[in-house]
């Protein structure tokens, strides 16, 4: 039996990860899939109602389809069940406000960013630190814990 060759996938798929957690974020930041629950539409109509350059958008919409998160045809690009489930914004098993407060946040991003910083000076940030628009975090934060916890309460 012959060793399987040593690769760097394990290391490539952590650094990929924040990539692909950006390219979420940047899909729920524009409401793409709020845009696609309406049906499947090409890259210039998205342009037109996301107000987004076209080429940049077919670069991230092609990446959301990398991910399994939307599926491209000739008629355009469509949400996965998935994402029509988990993240449409108007259903109630959303889950796009708690991943965009927490997991996926800006706060969060910078302190991925910079764990030299967190570990020689102890830098940390409060991503629960609530302020302006704490309300609409909350409101948020019970939806999506509500999704996560019902299929155990069922």
């Amino acid at each position: 039996m012959t060793a399987s060759p040593l690769t760097p996938a394990p290391i490539l798929q952590l650094v990929t990860g924040l990539w692909a957690a950006g390219v979420l974020k940047g899909g729920l930041d524009l409401q793409v899939f709020d845009h696609l629950s309406h049906g499947p539409q090409d890259v210039d109509s998205l342009s037109r109602v996301l107000g987004a350059n076209s080429s940049s958008l077919h670069i991230l919409l092609d990446a959301l389809v990398a991910l399994g998160l939307l599926t491209k045809a000739p008629h355009g690009y469509s949400l996965t069940d998935v994402t029509a489930e988990f993240l449409v914004s108007t259903k109630p098993t959303y889950l796009g406000g708690l991943l965009t407060d927490t997991t996926i946040s800006a706060t969060l991003f910078d302190l991925y960013k910079d764990y030299h910083r967190v570990v020689t000076e102890g830098y940390q940030v409060n991503p629960w630190e609530y302020g302006e628009g704490s309300t609409d975090r909350l409101v948020r934060l019970t939806r999506a814990l509500f999704t996560l916890g019902s299929p155990t309460a069922h």
